[in-house]
C-alpha cells in the first residue's frame, strides 16, 4: 500500500509522509484485531497492482484510501479494484460500499451519489 502510494503523482504522492504512514499503521493495528480493517489487494503478474484500505462497520464497507500502480493506469486498474471490492463486499454480506467524502470522478463512475452528512458547530461559553 505504501509503496504504491509513493508511486502516485502530485498531491497523492506527497500525502504519504512518514507521519501519515505511521497514522495508517496505527489505524491498522487498532482495527485489525476487531475485524474492522479490510485491505483489498488486486494483483497482476505476481505484483500488487492496487490496494484498498477500508473499514468494516455495521454492514458498511467504507473506503478510506487506495493506491494503485500508475504503470497500469491504461487498464483502469483503480476502477477495476473498486468493482472487485464492491463484488467482494456484497459476497461478504455488506449492504453498503461507502466511498466516503470527496467528489473525485471515479466515485461517480462507480455510481456514487452525493449525500448530506450534516454539520455540527460547537463553541465554548
Amino acid at each position: 500500500f505504501f509503496a504504491l502510494h509513493r508511486l502516485s503523482r502530485g498531491a497523492k504522492a506527497d500525502f504519504m509522509t512518514p507521519d501519515m504512514e505511521r497514522f495508517f499503521r496505527d489505524i491498522a493495528d487498532a482495527l485489525a484485531p476487531l475485524g474492522r480493517l479490510r485491505l483489498g489487494v488486486l494483483r497482476a503478474h505476481d505484483e500488487d497492482a492496487a490496494v484498498l484500505f477500508a473499514f468494516a462497520y455495521r454492514g458498511t464497507l467504507a473506503l478510506y484510501n487506495a493506491a494503485y500502480d500508475p504503470a497500469l493506469a491504461s487498464l483502469s486498474i483503480g476502477i477495476v479494484s473498486h468493482a472487485w471490492a464492491i463484488r467482494e463486499a456484497i459476497a461478504e454480506g455488506f449492504d453498503t460500499y461507502d466511498l466516503l467524502r470527496g467528489d473525485e470522478p471515479y466515485k461517480y463512475d462507480l455510481g456514487g451519489k452525493d449525500r448530506w452528512l450534516g454539520r455540527l458547530e460547537a463553541t465554548l461559553p
